[in-house]
């Protein structure tokens, strides 16, 4: 009787643990920009050789910034003032 509980909590863990594989995976493919990996549909649309840095670039890197449509028009006024701030930093 013991080792058939132990089989049965084993399988269950399992379970478990493939249905969290699963849930991370779904999050990764689909869910919001927070969540999910965008990088693919940027550099299969093309937008690297317009809007980004050579990755050859020593002085300069990407960085890609997502931001909620409710905070767009803050995150516009406070810009020029981050980057003051990060490269006197």
């Amino acid at each position: 009787m013991r080792q058939k509980d132990e089989q049965v909590k084993k399988q269950m863990d399992e379970v478990q643990k493939l249905k969290s594989e699963f849930a991370a995976a779904s999050r990764k493919d689909g869910g919001n920009l927070q969540t999910r990996d965008f990088t693919d549909d940027i550099y299969e649309k093309g937008f690297e050789g317009k809007n980004f840095v050579p990755e050859t670039s020593e002085m300069f890197c990407n960085l890609i910034a997502v931001i909620p449509n409710a905070k767009m028009l803050k995150f516009r006024e406070d810009y020029s003032t981050m980057m003051s701030m990060f490269y006197e930093n």
